[in-house]
């Protein structure tokens, strides 16, 4: 691991570990509300209560299920602190946030098998079809050489710590594309505290794309709100960080164009391993 990999990591395991931390401690003051049960079918919840993070992957995917209560969240903190406190049975979430959380928390247990998976997109302005066109292009091509499958590998191997990247050295060129991309979508992307430069699995496409195809990337760091009303609104000609093949049908509904598919991610539900938490030493429950 260089350098620069673990001067992210501790910056984006301080966020996560704050966040976490205060959600725990503000348990408390708080009982809990029903008797822990452990679930172990996951094609059958018998009415379990399940948190999501509001218009997240799994929101998407257990929308309209019969067998479950569905709970939605605005952050992950609160949705673990319902859990802690007995208010829900489960929570379901993608494999990147759950290898976050099980990084600075013990006492989390997953249920297999995955509730389903996801893939990735890009949005594209509406006006720029001939862009669109040559990334999903490259993509076609990418996706079938070995070093996809390695980018894959990697993907997997994400241990909610550390963003196994890569070195993609940039060539010049007159043609400059403009770009705005999610600073806190760890690790889809976000902001290289040493750099200062955006860095992710989804950076990581589009710069391959923009060396092979002779671009300039000029990068704008903001929110996934800003950034997609702003490459609604031609200010970006794409945005990227995390952005799921599931929101493809509102996405093109409001006018955008979406790239073709990329990467694979698992949708888990997790429960609580026994009756308490363990963060750092301390026990929760």
């Amino acid at each position: 691991m260089n350098k620069t990999t673990v001067q992210i990591s501790r910056y984006v395991r301080s966020a996560w570990s704050a966040l976490i931390a205060l959600a725990l401690i503000l348990l408390t003051g708080c009982g809990g509300t029903a008797e822990y049960r452990a679930i172990t079918d996951v094609n059958d919840l018998r009415g379990a209560r399940v948190g999501v993070n509001l218009a997240w992957e799994p929101d998407y995917l257990l929308t309209g299920r019969k067998d479950l209560e569905l709970y939605r969240y605005d952050s992950v903190a609160d949705m673990l602190m319902a859990l802690c406190s007995g208010k829900l049975d489960a929570i379901a979430v993608d494999a990147s946030t759950l290898a976050v959380i099980m990084s600075q928390i013990d006492g989390i247990a997953v249920v297999e098998p995955s509730l389903g998976k996801s893939s990735y997109v890009f949005y594209f302005a509406p006006g720029e079809e001939g862009l669109l066109e040559e990334f999903n292009a490259f993509l076609s091509e990418w996706t079938s050489s070995a070093d996809y499958e390695d980018y894959l590998l990697r993907q997997a191997a994400f241990d909610g710590m550390n963003y196994p990247g890569v070195d993609l050295p940039m060539k010049e060129s007159e043609e400059t594309i403009q770009v705005a991309y999610n600073m806190v979508a760890f690790p889809w992307s976000f902001q290289n505290t040493v750099t200062g430069e955006p860095a992710g699995f989804d950076v990581e496409i589009l710069r391959r794309w923009a060396a092979e195809r002779g671009y300039q990337l000029a990068f704008t760091g903001t929110d996934y709100t800003n950034m997609v009303m702003g490459t609604l609104e031609g200010r970006f000609q794409l945005c990227l960080g995390a952005i799921s093949d599931f929101f493809r049908d509102d996405a093109l509904a409001a006018g955008l164009l979406v790239s073709d598919s990329f990467g694979e991610i698992s949708i888990h539900l997790c429960q609580k391993a026994g009756e308490t938490i363990n963060m750092d030493g301390y026990n929760y429950d």
